[in-house]
């Protein structure tokens, strides 16, 4: 209750996910959830097709050091195991479906990438798993 009255203090709205975990709903479109911090990604297009832009400290938090993306990676394959000391990272999942757990070594969520509009914000000394790639998969 306490959460709730700070949050409609600070002009934001708690929300309830399909699975009754509580997510702090916050100004922009942006989802926090003790590790799962999602935020949205505008996508423009037309009958072309659909274009979404990542901007370092503007639709990205932080500055962008690296771009790199995995695909054709089967769905018995699982990837990442790992953390980084000091690096912070977005993680989309272009097209398809991927699963991501992640662990700060106190707390373990899991959280699905199925949309080119959400980014997955990875911060630093969390370990990072992905698993459960769609044939589609572009991660």
């Amino acid at each position: 209750m306490a959460k709730q009255r700070a949050a409609k203090a600070q002009g934001q709205a708690l929300s309830k996910n399909g699975y009754g975990q509580y997510l702090l709903k916050l100004a922009g479109g942006n989802i926090m959830s003790g590790l799962v911090k999602l935020i949205d990604l505008l996508s423009l297009g037309d009958d072309r097709g659909s274009l979404v832009a990542l901007e370092a400290n503007k639709t990205v938090p932080f500055d962008i050091k690296r771009v790199y993306y995995i695909f054709g990676t089967k769905a018995e394959v699982a990837r990442g195991f790992h953390a980084h000391k000091a690096l912070k990272q977005v993680a989309v999942c272009v097209t398809g479906s991927c699963r991501m757990v992640l662990d700060n070594g106190k707390h373990k969520e899991t959280v699905w990438l199925d949309s080119p509009t959400k980014g997955l914000v990875i911060e630093d000394l969390v370990w990072r798993e992905m698993h459960d790639f769609s044939p589609t998969a572009c991660y």
